[in-house]
């Protein structure tokens, strides 16, 4: 059982952030991986594909009052946003057929477009269009609602580009899951996979875009993470810095500091190690990777050997965590814990629920939600307990180590670590670490507000597979 002491980390005026011989300069992926991986044999062309009623289309102020019924107005507007290159077949599949449906206008490939000055440029034209007294933009800017086709990497992509927007209606935005783990989409009801054979008709489409339509508004917690290094004051010592390939959801906050959110988990040890090496394989040999479940077996393998190699995470890593009153406490962590997840969703690399569920007689653990301004930190055990957890085998879960607000992580070379594995929301990093006399690789999360979501209402559930409840 973990333990809480009122010892804090030290004291932040005792580090400053300072550039030195020792620094820490990341190369920032200009992609979530999934978008900008390549599958084998993909030779899709979304820009090829098109509205069918496009080239033959009458504007309909030339239409007016020749009999012909009046378009209805527009109940639900939307913007999708696919990645063509996800879900296999499906992908470029999907975007042919929302094309067709919607107009090619409203649907963007984000191997081709980019998200942030996609919507700005609409919200540019929207408000405009609003000074210019146009009741229909109006409409629109209050109806809109957001599809986000691909993976979770998609999924965060979209939410995060939708805080930074700040428009003063955000819109809700809905998922139609075409990765591999599909966290956020099981959460929220869209489903563990996307059912190819629900597009194969027009019926088919017509109740996929009503499902989008009637799905409930929902809030969902969003994480900030701050990693930044910290070195003790003159720290000069000449040695390799400590750059390295980080994750596209990060952006650079000042020297030697990186800043950014997630909606699902960060980790640090045996689990991103795994996701390390398997993102690694898929990059370099995307042959070897063809499939969802070819993806988990390659997962589950780099996880077994990942558990018998890797150190107790005690031996480079402290945590600590806010009280009530704003004063950080350590929680002292046992040699067997070997990777360390903080938690927002109750879904994690393809379903596995790894807090389990919490009794009603346990007076020391809460029930999680995504809504509750709590993370769940939980610890990945011995090879065999992960094996359990990982195959949802009975009821195991990880060791449940405490439920805060806010959490610090502070990383240092250990007497036989000198690099650690670090992921959020299943981009995953390698991370060289600086030697404990010099200072730490420090990494904060605290809450940043709650994003706009929509939540597939339960009868809609079943058609699109299993979820997990909030």
């Amino acid at each position: 059982m973990a333990s809480l002491e009122t010892e804090g980390p030290p004291p932040l005026q005792g580090h400053v952030l300072m550039r030195s011989s020792r620094s820490f300069q990341g190369r920032l992926r200009t992609l979530p991986s999934e978008i900008g991986r390549v599958q084998p044999n993909f030779e899709f062309e979304a820009e090829e594909e098109t509205d069918l009623r496009e080239p033959y289309r009458i504007p309909r102020k030339l239409l007016q009052n020749t009999g012909v019924p009046e378009p209805k107005e527009a109940l639900s507007p939307l913007l999708v946003f696919i990645n063509s290159r996800s879900g296999g077949q499906i992908g470029p599949q999907l975007t042919r057929v929302l094309r067709q449906a919607l107009g090619a206008q409203q649907v963007f490939d984000l191997s081709k477009h980019n998200p942030e000055r996609s919507l700005k440029t609409f919200y540019v034209n929207v408000a405009q269009a609003i000074a210019n007294n146009s009741n229909e933009a109006a409409k629109v800017n209050q109806r809109l609602r957001i599809v986000a086709a691909g993976g979770d990497g998609t999924v965060a992509w979209l939410l995060k580009t939708i805080h930074n927007l700040d428009v003063p209606i955000t819109p809700p935005v809905a998922v139609m899951p075409l990765g591999t783990g599909n966290d956020l989409a099981r959460t929220l009801r869209w489903g563990k996979t996307f059912q190819g054979n629900t597009i194969k008709d027009r019926k088919g489409v017509f109740e996929l875009l009503k499902r989008v339509g009637r799905a409930n508004v929902d809030f969902m917690d969003m994480w900030k993470v701050d990693l930044r290094l910290e070195l003790k004051n003159g720290s000069r010592t000449e040695g390799a810095d400590l750059q390295t390939d980080l994750p596209h959801c990060l952006q650079q906050a000042g020297a030697d500091a990186y800043t950014g959110y997630f909606w699902n988990y960060v980790s640090v040890g045996v689990d991103a190690v795994a996701a390390h090496k398997f993102h690694m394989l898929r990059e370099t040999h995307p042959k070897c990777t063809p499939s969802r479940n070819v993806n988990q077996m390659w997962y589950a393998l780099y996880g077994l050997k990942a558990m018998i190699s890797s150190r107790p995470v005690n031996e480079y890593l402290d945590l600590y965590v806010k009280d009530s009153e704003g004063q950080w406490l350590k929680v002292e962590l046992k040699d067997n814990v070997k990777g360390i997840v903080l938690l927002n969703l109750q879904s994690y690399a393809g379903g596995r629920d790894l807090w389990g569920k919490v009794s009603s007689t346990d007076n020391k653990f809460k029930t999680p939600s995504y809504a509750d301004g709590k993370l769940e930190v939980a610890g990945f055990l011995g090879g065999m307990h992960m094996t359990a957890v990982m195959g949802q085998i009975g009821s195991f879960h990880n060791k449940r180590i405490v439920q805060p607000s806010a959490v610090r992580l502070c990383l240092k070379q250990g007497e036989r670590v000198k690099k650690s594995y670090l992921q959020i929301d299943g981009e995953p990093w390698e991370q060289p670490l600086p030697p404990g006399e010099e200072g730490e690789l420090v990494l904060e999360v605290g809450l940043a507000g709650q994003s706009v979501v929509l939540k597939a209402q339960e009868e809609d559930e079943p058609q699109f597979g299993i979820c997990c409840p909030r």
